[in-house]
């Protein structure tokens, strides 16, 4: 039982975008939704960017796709569970599979366990703040100037942009899509979206080689 179907390496699933971040990709943009008409040049730059750095040392943020691709996985196992219990397919005691230590029902268990995780208040905060952090530093960057901007210690950027955050002053930036309430297949299909012009763009490249 999955909850994502894996058709290849361009199709924005838990597997790709996990694999995604340890090779150092980036996403094309920052929340959900596009919030910039330069969508090509963005994919561009998502395609010709790239990091050393393990997963372990990038920034929260870059795990925003990645945290949506879990939701929609989590859920789809879930509602898939409970179809097959509503309409008598299965009983609760039943294996999960044949070799599986799991029965539906305590799988299910495990799946809200990791659900409610997900969807823990610290943990959306944390990573609402990590996705708009890039636009509140720059429009803070903008404020005071790049000399003096440059001049501040971390500690002095943080403070500035936790109290700029709190204040909601930087209104149009990416942030964190609300998704919770989202089917499976609406979660993916903005992940599809999303990735749709970079997918292209690498999969042409791939093909030249």
């Amino acid at each position: 039982m999955r909850g994502e179907q894996i058709v290849n390496g361009y199709t924005p699933s838990v597997r790709t975008l996990h694999k995604r971040l340890r090779t150092g990709y980036y996403a094309p943009f920052s929340g959900i939704t596009i919030h910039n008409e330069n969508v090509a040049e963005l994919a561009q730059q998502a395609v010709n960017k790239s990091t050393k750095a393990s997963p372990m040392e990038r920034p929260l943020g870059d795990f925003e796709d990645l945290y949506y691709a879990i939701l929609a996985a989590v859920k789809a196992m879930h509602d898939l569970i409970i179809l097959r219990l509503n309409n008598s397919f299965n009983r609760p005691d039943s294996p999960l599979f044949s070799s599986s230590g799991h029965t539906l029902s305590s799988f299910r268990e495990l799946l809200l366990g990791h659900w409610n995780a997900l969807n823990q208040p610290s943990l959306i905060l944390a990573l609402d703040k990590a996705i708009r952090r890039p636009s509140i530093e720059n429009h803070l960057s903008q404020i005071l100037g790049t000399e003096a901007f440059g001049a501040m210690t971390r500690k002095d950027v943080d403070g500035a942009c936790t109290f700029l955050y709190e204040k909601n002053v930087v209104k149009n930036s990416p942030r964190l899509g609300w998704v919770i309430h989202g089917s499976p297949a609406m979660i993916n299909g903005q992940l599809n979206e999303k990735y749709r012009l970079v997918f292209q763009m690498e999969k042409k490249m791939h093909q030249k080689k």
